[in-house]
């Protein structure tokens, strides 16, 4: 999960200087976030203001070191990260996430932002 802590404040291009160790079971990688902006969301299931970073996915341990994959990961300048933030906990989650391929651009998106908290089954409506 890539959740990103912040303190009470406007969002700032700052924010994204962070990296964040990500480990798999098998294996262990740095998610670097840098290049920071923030851009004015108006559609999609969250609107108003978010946090787009660039990524580096940078292997620590447990990769194969000549693996072609690896390499192109570890190369790759075209993944971003766009960041938007629940306010009552703090946190800037993933709004959309884009990696560049030799393909094109995979794209995964929220596809719903609710920051209300979730009732019991049993409360009173």
């Amino acid at each position: 999960m890539l959740a990103v802590q912040v303190g009470p404040g406007p969002l700032v291009p700052a924010m994204c200087d962070r990296s964040i160790p990500v480990f798999d079971g098998a294996a262990r990688a740095d998610i670097a976030l840098s290049r920071g902006t923030v851009v004015q969301v108006a559609a999609g299931p969250y609107r108003g203001p978010a946090l787009e970073c660039r990524i580096r996915w940078i292997p620590v341990a447990g990769h194969r070191a000549k693996g072609s994959s690896v390499r192109r990961m570890s190369e790759n300048d075209d993944m971003r990260v766009r960041l938007a933030p629940i306010t009552e906990a703090r946190l800037l989650l993933p709004l959309s996430i884009a990696v560049g391929t030799g393909w094109g651009t995979a794209r995964i998106e929220a596809t719903s932002w609710n920051t209300a908290p979730a009732k019991p089954a049993d409360a009173d409506p």
